[in-house]
């Protein structure tokens, strides 16, 4: 199997159907935010698209589960049985991704905006 990402781990802009096979798992999320049909289609589009236009940013730092799990909890506040359920892991694996989200949101706010002396 080729490997389809760059030497940062991130997924290779010249190849939008690894960013593609998000699709579902998306329209997935987008319906349970915006209850939505075309809405969710709409806003799915655009996610892939400015996926393929960024992903020479990506860092690999994180995965798109990661932070896509951070919402679910932070901003959606679904327990963590309903977060598992959807993405189908373990609690575990839920706490360990959460762990390391808030250790890159911390990093990230570290640097941009309060200068880590």
């Amino acid at each position: 199997m080729a490997d389809n990402t760059t030497n940062s781990g991130a997924p290779d802009a010249s190849r939008p159907l690894e960013i593609e096979q998000h699709r579902g798992y998306l329209m997935r999320y987008a319906l349970l935010q915006l209850r939505n049909r075309t809405a969710a289609e709409d806003a799915v589009q655009e996610t892939l698209l400015a996926a393929v236009e960024g992903a020479a940013r990506f860092s690999g730092k994180s995965s798109v589960k990661t932070a896509r799990v951070f919402v679910m909890r932070e901003v959606m506040e679904l327990s963590t049985e309903e977060i598992c359920k959807e993405l189908g892991i373990t609690a575990t694996n839920c706490w360990v991704m959460l762990h390391r989200a808030r250790l890159s949101l911390r990093e990230c706010l570290e640097s941009k905006w309060f200068g880590k002396s």
